[in-house]
């Protein structure tokens, strides 16, 4: 596993301080999909946070590198928060409805009707869709 990926999905804010995510970030060079994947894992594991502003950065460095859409996907299935589903709202604000087979209105739709997501997400979901 690459260093920074291991680094990344390993890294914990020490009291709120998300600096040492921020600085690995900014030594990525180019991204593969395990850095990917460790990027998209932060707010998995940090669903409720914002970074201190560090997941704009994540967000940025991985629409910069691309490739990663297929992994936003699964994200998504498999953890639908906040940060995931804005990524899917920008790709959308950027003319791209399609990731492969996935549309992604429709997984949108799924996501705001899936009863175990937690209302707040269904209403971001439903927001996303309404304005496309």
């Amino acid at each position: 596993m690459d260093s920074i990926s291991k680094q990344i999905r390993e890294f914990a804010p020490d009291q709120g301080n998300w600096l040492g995510l921020d600085a690995l970030l900014q030594r990525i060079e180019a991204m593969d999909q395990d850095t990917i994947a460790a990027c998209l894992n932060v707010f998995e594991r940090f669903p409720d946070d914002d970074g201190a502003g560090v997941f704009f950065t994540i967000i940025h460095c991985l629409e910069h590198f691309g490739n990663y859409a297929a992994a936003l996907v699964t994200s998504v299935e498999q953890s639908p928060n906040h940060w995931n589903l804005l990524m899917l709202n920008r790709m959308l604000n950027a003319d791209i409805y399609t990731v492969g087979n996935t549309d992604i209105l429709q997984l949108l739709t799924a996501v705001h009707e899936n009863t175990a997501v937690s209302q707040t997400l269904r209403d971001l979901a439903y927001e996303f869709l309404m304005s496309h």
